[in-house]
């Protein structure tokens, strides 16, 4: 399996996590954003993140609108964007990094590791710039995946006014 595979299906495993934490929190209020701006800051977010980890980083996806409720009952638009890239030589300096990055812009964070002899770290967070975002750090691959604030929008009408 090549590295860029390997590292869509540790994103798309980690889709599933921040969907749920995404439902559990909201996408974060983006009250007097434009759509343009939650797409422009989701972008330049994890991209400075990236950055913050050096070079190899590639686009897997997005950023990619979807749909996101502001409040319960008033639908709104996100867009989501993901990045992988290769495994670093310490993952938990990493993860440190990508942290203390992720705070200096006001977003809260919570560090997670799954078990095992070659455990899977991370963090993920919310609030700031973005509504939500997950780094992962892999011995095969990195990846960082965020979501705008949820922000007022036709998901329809953009969708149809893209195709244009």
């Amino acid at each position: 399996m090549n590295g860029r595979r390997r590292a869509g299906l540790i994103a798309g495993s980690l889709g599933a996590v921040l969907l749920t934490a995404t439902v559990l929190t909201g996408c974060g209020s983006g009250i007097g954003t434009t759509a343009d701006e939650a797409k422009d800051s989701v972008v330049a977010f994890v991209d400075s993140s990236t950055t913050a980890l050096g070079d190899g980083w590639e686009v897997d996806s997005g950023p990619g609108l979807g749909k996101c409720d502001r409040v319960p009952g008033l639908g709104g638009i996100s867009y989501v964007y993901i990045k992988y890239g290769p495994a670093g030589q310490d993952p938990v300096a990493d993860v440190d990094t990508v942290e203390q990055l992720w705070k200096r812009q006001g977003v809260t964070t919570e560090r997670y590791e799954s078990g095992g002899s070659d455990p899977v770290r991370g963090v993920r967070g919310t609030g700031g710039p973005v509504g939500s975002v997950d780094f992962l750090a892999s011995s095969e691959g990195y990846s960082i995946e965020g979501d705008s604030r949820c922000v007022a929008g036709d998901f329809d009408e953009i969708t149809r006014d893209s195709q244009e």
